[in-house]
């Protein structure tokens, strides 16, 4: 599972990368979930990588 995210505060308070990885190490799920810094309107992975994709509070900052 990867968790994609610019991890821009101004979006989001408090959103960090660090804050993410700490919740994730809380709930026992490295070695399930992957965070990765990146742009989801240009996405670094080949097709066919997910069957699902979610968004939250993302889908509204893309801009034409």
């Amino acid at each position: 599972m990867a968790g994609l995210d610019l991890w821009l505060s101004r979006d989001q308070s408090h959103n960090k990368v660090s804050v993410t990885q700490k919740n994730v190490n809380d709930l026992g799920l490295t070695d399930r979930v992957n965070l990765v810094t990146g742009d989801m309107t240009k996405l670094n992975f080949p097709d066919a990588s997910f069957d699902v994709v979610t968004s939250s509070f993302a889908i509204h900052n893309i801009k034409k």
